[in-house]
């Protein structure tokens, strides 16, 4: 059983977090294994839980659950990573405002309110990182993702519906590494939970019993009738972003091709006497698939062994792999087969400005090839 009352273990907490936060430096992130924590109850969890938990908004009317239009609503919700206010979320809890210039507000427990910068964002794994002027806020203290298992019991805390702010839901651990989309280009690895999570918990904690952040709340499946659905990255991967987000202002290490592209859908490719798979649009002046020798007109239909007959499909799979590594793509140019080999470049940030819409990895989609041209 625990030690302490659940108000001596966040003054414990919080003095623990602060020091570590002033001995690591700007974005002081670090695990905490779970083989030493003391197992706490769930009104211990929730009482730290609230002091590193916050509510992200942004301008626009919202509907409260019983029908009565308000001014604002809680849109979201953050975890504290510094003392000094660095704040993680997802993307499309403030995508809105971000693509407006609109202003996010930050709420505490305490019913304060801050203006909130954008620090960074990465649309592939749906975080961003926001930063509020503040001092001696009560950081999260960070579990190790890796070490989670199916079965054992979670905890979040957020603000569902956008009204009723901090609310605390339980459960377990459903499933792990399931592939989610998003949205129509994102595709991010998760842990699947039955707590009851809803509009308004996205970007909100996912604790164990020992009062650690293990995930981030990210998406809610209900569909067909289905209920209990909650997914949440892991904390590992969302650390990982959030100091490249903080330190360089955007995500290091990415692959990126260098090449636009458009499908070749099966009856296409029957009517023009092709092959189905990816049409590549043009290549990049200096771009590692200039390189290797890829070229405009050349399809590609395989990916280290691994078919690839839409963009989505060769999406997800660079997406696993990271900038220097190499991969064989399979082909097709001039009615023949052929296996060229690429050395992946890395995205960078001025790649992102140069589109509208995000990157999907250097891949940059586009319409149908006009084929007859």
């Amino acid at each position: 059983e625990a030690q302490g009352t659940s108000r001596e273990l966040y003054e414990e907490y919080t003095a623990v977090s602060e020091s570590a936060a002033e001995a690591e430096g700007l974005l002081p992130i670090s695990r905490n294994s779970a083989a030493s924590a003391e197992e706490l109850n769930a009104e211990e969890i929730y009482v730290t839980a609230c002091r590193s938990t916050v509510g992200v908004t942004i301008p626009g009317y919202a509907y409260n659950i019983f029908g009565q239009r308000g001014s604002r609503a809680v849109t979201g919700t953050g975890i504290v990573l510094s003392e000094d206010g660095y704040i993680l979320t997802n993307f499309h809890v403030i995508e809105p405002a971000y693509e407006k210039g609109s202003p996010i507000t930050i709420l505490d427990y305490d019913g304060r309110e801050y203006d909130a910068a954008v620090i960074g964002i990465e649309t592939d794994s749906d975080l961003a990182v926001l930063k509020i002027e503040a001092e001696g806020l009560c950081p999260a203290m960070l579990g190790d993702s890796d070490e989670i298992r199916v079965g054992q019991t979670i905890y979040t805390v957020g603000n569902p519906l956008g009204e009723l702010t901090y609310t605390m839901t339980s459960g377990i651990i459903s499933g792990l590494s399931r592939r989610i989309t998003t949205d129509e280009a994102v595709i991010v690895n998760m842990f699947q939970v039955d707590a009851a999570v809803n509009s308004g918990n996205s970007g909100g904690p996912v604790f164990n019993v020992y009062g650690q952040v293990i995930g981030v709340v990210t998406a809610k499946y209900s569909q067909n009738g289905m209920e209990g659905l909650g997914f949440a990255i892991p904390i590992n991967d969302a650390c990982v972003i959030a100091s490249d987000l903080v330190e360089k202002g955007y995500v290091t290490g990415k692959a990126y091709l260098g090449m636009s592209f458009a499908n070749v859908s099966a009856s296409v490719a029957r009517y023009y006497d092709m092959v189905q798979g990816v049409y590549i649009v043009s290549v990049e002046e200096g771009s590692c698939s200039e390189t290797a020798g890829l070229q405009p007109g050349d399809i590609i239909t395989g990916i280290d062994g691994n078919p690839v007959s839409t963009s989505a499909e060769l999406v997800r799979l660079v997406r696993e792999y990271r900038a220097g590594d190499s991969a064989e793509l399979t082909v097709w140019r001039s009615k023949q087969m052929l296996t060229v080999t690429v050395v992946f470049d890395e995205e960078l940030p001025a790649v992102q400005t140069e589109r509208a819409e995000p990157p999907l990895n250097g891949i940059h989609p586009s319409a149908e090839p006009n084929t007859q041209s």
